[in-house]
């Protein structure tokens, strides 16, 4: 059962990310349409077409097909025809090897022939295995427990893809660097089977039919006769960015172009621009910038749909339909808008370079005089040109639009023979054949079909474009189709998808019911000129839920991307009630609009439950507007009262009492018996003001009472007390519950229209200067608390820290050194000199410096027994220095060394006369622990280098190596045998070593006898 979103009151959130705007939805004309009168002069490019398909007959391994048999340059080939099981385009190389039914490997002669300029054609291919048929039980009427359910935005995965007929897709690629994609029966049929079923991942969400409203702007003076009356609206489309396809924020406004005339009168349909504060999503603040062309339109003078973007130099260039009554002459055209634009209101000042593009070529589109040639609606054939959908790729704009194909691919009677166009099976491709055979209507369209979707690429000036070149249809419906509108290029995560509105009607496929027959078809590529692959398998991406004469059947559904997500898509479309068809006063009006989520294979759609504000074009992602949500049976007229009606409000067919949503104002009110109150009222326990004007309740404002007493009303509506200051001026308002304003206020208050920012007042208004505040001063400027700033006063210069606060005592700031004092006065006295404090010049000694005149010093100074050494002022550390032509040496303290010093190894004499400079390297038994500790710290240096060897030192020898004195140990030295005790000193005499007696004898020499 399909779920819906419901909440009493306001919309709420039921996705991600906020985007804030507003547009009308899209909707579109269905008409049995000729042709264009004329013929545009420009290069036909001729190709040879060479088909490889593969398709589902493994048996019948070298079958033979034959494509646009009726092409005068079509060329007949043999192919290798075997089942595909992946859902993936494959490319077949023209020099195809095959197998013969012996398993001997051939090579196609025909393709082994082929130039540069043959065709390539992609197989895709689907699971054949069955298809769930959704309960239509289980799809009917949601309960009230429904009510209660979410919608959310999910992540889709492969799972989404159906099993569906199609079998096949036929790509031809074409010497222009596109590929056309045939649209196939079985891709149709797919669309009729999820209309049938209900397929809650394709099917338009139900509405409520009771709460659609017409559009209110369409109130308004008609085009042709200039009376002012209720116009439907149909096809629409909105400002888009043609780079991104997001709908554009045109100086703070959406604005929309749509169709739209008399309910009375066929043939009134012209082009009104809408428009609507960004991001405003109420039905009701539409306006209406009258028709585009002016008024005393003609009626045989009239325009279809298209699509606008914004140039460079901020004019709108309109792309649209020319169409000529009473033979609907279509040709794509456009227009340059200047306009003007205020605060309240946006208008078009001049319409320039209004021309027609383009009227097809014959070889690629047909053309009016192949139309009439080809008979005329006599022989059930149909014209289309328009629909001109712009976009830009690599600053280069081009047009997709709706047409017929021309001779390169062109419609033939014996098109119901061609099992190209079936796309399915053997077998169900043949029972497709019979079906249509069977039917002498579908038999007849067949052999007139050849529905298009074409590409040009503009060139010239953005106000005054030319076609620079044509290219080949990238979508073909030969023998399927005579009519896929709505022509529409979505960028999105670095494809491209294509979408197109179709009507089974006019199809050779049949459908369980003719009066639910309308869909949304997409497919996707990686490039601009494809090739297109069917989304979900088949392309069926919507697929209409509601009877023709029913008030919430929709069409031309119209796919915009969703700034800030990049897996959504929002559906446009229109109520298709045109002349009143679904009741007197029910008019064709925007529908509500909803949401597409692509999975995360970039090739599967889903329909979400999200239903949106009528005429909305982008999500705000507040979810769905809960008065629009419908079930099946909901979305036929019930007769209940809902909304605005006879000027009082109704909820579910009762007046409305307290504070109500009113989904086509996007506002809450405060209701007494459906009537909207203003002023001071009492509601929920505390007290709120609704403007007299607008009937919203005010936030974060003072408004009068009616007794003149003022009040203000904070962010949530509530009456307020207490002080604090709104739109930077300080009120009392009391705190003894009257809360109303007693005058100005002083003090370190907060702006509580300001995001509840922290500043100084005085009577009111925002003070600039010194002011004592928490036994310290601080300094405001235009109230604003100042931090590591200089500031003036009373002719003298302070300095307010990180946290604000006036400073004292000796500072460091900006590297200089500054004497603040100390007897709370905190002006600045002087510079500073010394050893100083200052972590944050440096740390690197701790945060001891030294300044002389404010300025970091570099040199030494004494400072407590000893001297250091300053760079720039930070005190170093362990290291050499040179001064006054002398070498010094500081410590790891920093402190300046005298007497003997072992450094990195080496022994130096630095004195002990108070001098500390270098005065040679230094020799003998030294104590030198940072060098060895492993005998007590004593070492031996002979030239400031440590010895290896005997030295005599206060009476005995004692042995040393690399200058460290070893102890207990065999020696060997001028070719005899020593022995040093544990105290390092050399033996004499009979000594006892490791239970052994050896003699070293008694004449001072020490050896071992």
């Amino acid at each position: 059962m399909r779920k819906k979103l419901y909440k009493a009151g306001k919309i709420w959130v039921a996705g991600a990310a906020t985007v804030a705007a507003i547009s009308m939805g899209v909707s579109s004309v269905s008409a049995d349409t000729v042709g264009n009168t004329t013929t545009t002069d420009t290069e036909t490019l001729s190709k040879t077409t060479d088909v490889n398909t593969d398709t589902t007959a493994p048996s019948d391994v070298n079958k033979e097909t034959t494509v646009n048999s009726t092409t005068p340059d079509a060329t007949r080939t043999e192919v290798n025809q075997e089942k595909a099981t992946d859902s993936t385009t494959k490319t077949v190389d023209t020099n195809k090897e095959t197998t013969d039914d012996k398993g001997t490997t051939l090579v196609d002669d025909t393709k082994s022939k082929t130039t540069d300029d043959k065709t390539n054609v992609a197989a895709t291919s689907a699971d054949d295995s069955s298809k769930k048929v959704a309960d239509k039980n289980a799809t009917t009427d949601a309960t009230t427990d429904d009510k209660k359910a979410t919608t959310s935005v999910v992540t889709l995965d492969d799972s989404v893809s159906k099993d569906l007929n199609s079998k096949t897709t036929l790509v031809t690629k074409n010497d222009d660097g596109t590929s056309t994609t045939n649209m196939t029966y079985a891709n149709l049929k797919d669309v009729a089977d999820n209309i049938a079923n209900l397929n809650s991942d394709t099917s338009v969400p139900y509405f409520n039919a009771d709460a659609i409203k017409n559009l209110p702007a369409m109130a308004t003076a008609d085009a042709q006769d200039g009376a002012v009356q209720d116009l439907d609206v149909w096809d629409s489309w909105a400002l888009q960015d043609a780079k991104t396809g997001v709908t554009a924020n045109y100086h703070g406004y959406n604005i929309v172009f749509a169709l739209a005339g008399s309910p009375k009168e066929d043939n009134d349909q012209h082009i009104y621009m809408l428009y609507t504060k960004n991001g405003d999503t109420a039905i009701n603040n539409w306006k209406n910038a009258g028709p585009v062309f002016g008024f005393n339109a003609l009626w045989d003078k009239q325009q279809w749909s298209g699509s606008a973007t914004v140039n460079d130099d901020d004019s709108i260039q309109l792309f649209y339909t020319k169409t000529d009554q009473p033979r609907t002459v279509q040709r794509l055209s456009t227009a340059n808008l200047s306009m003007a634009y205020t605060d309240t209101e946006v208008r078009v000042t001049k319409v320039n370079n209004d021309h027609e593009l383009f009227t097809g070529d014959e070889e690629h589109y047909q053309t009016l005089q192949q139309w009439i040639d080809a008979g005329y609606y006599d022989t059930g054939d149909n014209f289309t040109l328009r629909d001109p959908h712009v976009i830009e790729v690599n600053g280069e704009r081009y047009l997709a639009f709706e047409s017929n194909t021309g001779t390169e691919n062109y419609q033939s009677d014996d098109a119901v023979d061609n099992m190209d166009y079936y796309g399915g099976t053997d077998e169900f491709n043949q029972t497709a054949r019979e079906t249509t055979l069977a039917n002498a209507a579908k038999l007849k369209l067949s052999k007139k079909a050849n529905g298009a979707i074409g590409l040009v690429k503009l060139t010239g000036q953005q106000n005054n474009p030319t076609i620079g070149q044509i290219y080949s249809p990238l979508l073909a419906a030969n023998g399927i189709t005579d009519e896929i509108e709505r022509a529409n290029i979505v960028p999105l995560n670095g494809k491209y998808y294509l979408f197109t509105d179709t009507r089974l009607s006019k199809s050779v496929v049949p459908t369980v019911d003719p009066d639910i027959n309308v869909g949304m078809m997409g497919y996707v590529s990686d490039s601009l000129m494809g090739p297109y692959t069917p989304l979900n398998g088949s392309g069926s991406v919507i697929t209409g839920t509601q009877l023709a004469e029913s008030r919430t059947d929709t069409y031309s559904y119209y796919a915009v991307p969703v700034e800030g997500h990049d897996d959504l898509l929002l559906i446009t479309s229109y109520m298709s009630n045109r002349a009143e068809k679904a009741g007197v006063g029910l008019n064709s009006t925007v529908a509500p609009s909803f949401l597409v989520q692509v999975g995360a294979d970039g090739k599967t759609t889903k329909v979400l439950d999200t239903v949106l504000a009528q005429g909305t074009w982008t999500y705000n992602g507040k979810g769905s507007v809960a008065e629009l949500v419908g079930t099946k049976e909901t979305s036929n007229l019930t007769g209940k009262k809902i909304g605005w009606i006879d000027n009082k409000f109704y909820v579910n067919d009762q007046v409305a009492n307290g504070y109500q949503y009113d989904y086509t104002n996007d506002a809450n009110y405060l209701f007494k018996d459906g009537v909207r109150q203003s002023g001071v009222q009492a509601y929920d326990n505390t007290y709120y003001y609704f403007d007299p004007v607008t009937y919203k309740r005010v936030e974060n404002d003072i408004r009068k009472a009616t007794w003149g007493l003022e009040y203000y009303f904070g962010n949530d509506g509530r009456i307020q007390q207490g002080q604090f200051a709104v739109n930077g001026v300080a009120y009392d308002f009391g705190n003894d519950k009257t809360y109303a304003k007693r005058g100005f206020a002083s003090g370190y208050l907060q702006d509580v229209t300001d995001n509840n920012q922290w500043y100084w007042f005085e009577n009111g208004s925002k003070y600039t200067g010194f002011r004592y505040y928490q036994n310290t001063y601080y300094f405001f400027e235009s109230g604003q608390r100042q931090e590591s700033k200089w500031e003036t006063a009373w002719g003298m210069k302070y300095y307010v820290g990180t946290d604000g606060r006036a400073v004292q005592g000796i500072q460091i700031i900006d590297g200089q050194a500054y004497d603040f004092g100390t007897n709370g006065t905190f002006n600045l006295k002087g510079t500073a000199s010394g050893y100083l404090y200052s972590p944050s010049l440096s740390t690197a000694n701790g945060g001891y410096n030294w300044f002389e005149n404010g300025k970091p010093y570099t040199g030494f100074r004494y400072y407590m027994g000893t001297y250091y050494w300053f760079v720039n002022g930070v005190r170093q550390n362990a290291g050499w220095r040179e001064a006054w032509g002398m070498k010094y040496y500081t410590d790891a303290s920093g402190r300046a060394l005298q007497g003997i010093q072992i450094i990195d190894g080496q022994a130096y004499d630095f004195g002990t006369n108070g001098t500390y400079n270098l005065k040679s390297t230094a020799s003998g038994y030294l104590y030198s622990p940072s060098y060895s500790k492993a005998n007590g710290g004593y070492n031996w240096f002979e030239d400031g280098k440590p010895y290896t060897g005997f030295r005599y030192y206060m009476g005995t020898y004692y042995w040393f190596v690399n200058g460290v004195r070893q102890n207990a140990g065999w020696r060997e030295a001028w070719g005899k045998k020593y022995y040093t005790d544990a105290n390092g000193r050399a033996l004499q005499g009979i000594q006892k070593i490791d239970g052994q007696q050896y003699n070293f004898g008694n004449d001072g020499t020490y050896y071992l006898r």
